[in-house]
C-alpha cells in the first residue's frame, strides 16, 4: 500500500506520472516503496502533485515551468514535510536541482507573504477592561516590520474579541501573537486554543506579565525563594494551544521566533521537533516533560553609556500610522516614555531583568503626542485624555 496524503512525513516523493501507469517504470516506484519502507524513513505520495515531469522545460515556457514548481511546494508546505524527494525523470530532476530556488522560493512570488495577526484582547463587559491605545502590538508590529526585511509580512491588530475570532476565521494568520495580562489572560488563552482549532499549523505565540517568571528576567529558575522554573513548566502544560511564550521584550522575542519560522519552512512542527530553545522565548520540550528556556535577549536601548534616546530605534507605531484605527475617540492615548527599572519592588515584576532605564526621545514623544492629537482632532467622539507610561515616574 502507498502512503497517500500523509501528513508531517519526512519526505514528500514526487514522481512523474508514467510511473504509476506504465511498463517498466511502475518497478521504479515500487523500488522506491521499498528502500523508504527498509530504511524506516516515513514518506507519503501528494494526490495534488502528482507530476514531477515539468513540461514547461519541454515548450521553454517559464511561467509553466513556474506553475508546476509551485504546485509542488504547495503540497509539501500543506502536509508539513521535512524535505521532498524526486523521482527519475531527467527533466523533473533538471528543473528541481537547478531551477527550484528561482523558481517556488522565497522572494520567487510563492510563500513570499506571511499574515500574522497581533491581539490585545480586552473583554466587553461593563465597559473594557483596558482603555488604551494598545502600543505594546504596534511596537511589535513596527520594529518587525523594520528589521524582518526576507519576506513580505502582511499585519492585522486587533482589541475587540469579536473581532478577533473573525480574523482568524476568515483572514487565517500564519501567526497568531497574543498579549497575556492578569486581566485578559483567560480570554487570551480562549483565542490560542481556537486559532490551533482552526489551524494546528499556525504558530501561537503568548507574551506578557502574566506568566510566573514575569517578562525581563533573565533567568527562569528554581531558586531557594521560588520555584520559577517549575511553575513556568506547569503553566505551559496547562496551555498546549501555546507554541512559545515571549518572557523577554516583545519586539525582540517575536523577530526570533518569526525568522525561526521562515527558517523552518513556516512549519511549526518542525521548530518543536529540534527540540531547541529560541532566544528569549519559553516553550515545552518534545516530549512535554521539560521547559526550554532562550538565552536571555537584551532590553532594546541598552547598549552604551547613554540612554536617554536608545529606544527610538523602534520605529514609531504613531507616526507611521498603523495605530490610526485606534484613534476614533474611544481609546485613551498611550506614550511609553522609557522601559525598565533599576529598583526590586516585591509588587511588581519590571525590575526583574536587572536593567537599568531605556527611554525614548523627548522629540518623539512631541512628535507622537501632536499626531495623536491632530487626528482625534478631527473625529466626531472626542478624547481628551492621554497616558503616559513610565515605570519609574
Amino acid at each position: 500500500k502507498m502512503p497517500l496524503d500523509k501528513e508531517h512525513t519526512e519526505v514528500l516523493m514526487v514522481t512523474p506520472s508514467a510511473d504509476f501507469f506504465a511498463e517498466p517504470h511502475i518497478d521504479g516506484l515500487i523500488g522506491y516503496a521499498k528502500v523508504f519502507n527498509q530504511s524506516g524513513v516515513t514518506w507519503t505520495m501528494s494526490s495534488y502533485a502528482s507530476e514531477a515531469a515539468n513540461f514547461g522545460m519541454f515548450i521553454g515556457s517559464y511561467e509553466v515551468m513556474r506553475q508546476g514548481a509551485l504546485r509542488i511546494r504547495k503540497a509539501a508546505l500543506d502536509l508539513g514535510v521535512s524535505r521532498i524527494v524526486v523521482g527519475e525523470c531527467g527533466h523533473a530532476w533538471r528543473v528541481a536541482y537547478s531551477f527550484w530556488n528561482t523558481l517556488s522560493g522565497i522572494g520567487s512570488g510563492a510563500i513570499d507573504k506571511i499574515k500574522i495577526l497581533l491581539a490585545h484582547p480586552r473583554h466587553n463587559t461593563v465597559g473594557a477592561h483596558s482603555s488604551y491605545v494598545p502600543i505594546n502590538i504596534g511596537y511589535i508590529t513596527a520594529y518587525l516590520k523594520k528589521e524582518v526585511s526576507e519576506i513580505d509580512i502582511e499585519f492585522k491588530l486587533e482589541v475587540d474579541p469579536k473581532e478577533t475570532f473573525e480574523a482568524l476565521e476568515n483572514w487565517k494568520p500564519d501567526v497568531v501573537g497574543i498579549s497575556n495580562y492578569v486581566w485578559n489572560a483567560s480570554l487570551s488563552y480562549v483565542i490560542c486554543e481556537y486559532a490551533k482549532k482552526l489551524n494546528h499549523k499556525s504558530l501561537v505565540i503568548l507574551g506578557g506579565p502574566e506568566f510566573p517568571a514575569g517578562t525581563g528576567s533573565r533567568r527562569i529558575e528554581n531558586t531557594s525563594r521560588d520555584a520559577t522554573y517549575d511553575k513556568s513548566l506547569n503553566y505551559l502544560i496547562e496551555r498546549p494551544a501555546v507554541d512559545y511564550f515571549a518572557y523577554a521584550d516583545g519586539e525582540v522575542a517575536f523577530i526570533e521566533l518569526v525568522r525561526k519560522f521562515i527558517e523552518n519552512k513556516f512549519s511549526v512542527k518542525s521548530m518543536r521537533d529540534k527540540n531547541e530553545p529560541i532566544k528569549g522565548c519559553a516553550s515545552l520540550s518534545a516530549d512535554g516533560k521539560k521547559l526550554l528556556v532562550g538565552e536571555y535577549i537584551p532590553r532594546i536601548g541598552m547598549e552604551g553609556s547613554i540612554k536617554a534616546e536608545g529606544r527610538d530605534v523602534v520605529p514609531s507605531p504613531y507616526l507611521n500610522g498603523m495605530l490610526d484605527k485606534f484613534l476614533d475617540g474611544t481609546f485613551i492615548p498611550a506614550f511609553e516614555t522609557a522601559r525598565g527599572c533599576p529598583f526590586l519592588c516585591t509588587f511588581c515584576d519590571q525590575g526583574l531583568d536587572d536593567s537599568k532605564i531605556a527611554t525614548y526621545s523627548v522629540n518623539r514623544i512631541g512628535e507622537e503626542i501632536m499626531y495623536a492629537g491632530t487626528i482625534l482632532s478631527q473625529r466626531e467622539k472626542k478624547q481628551e485624555t492621554i497616558a503616559v507610561f513610565d515605570s519609574n515616574w
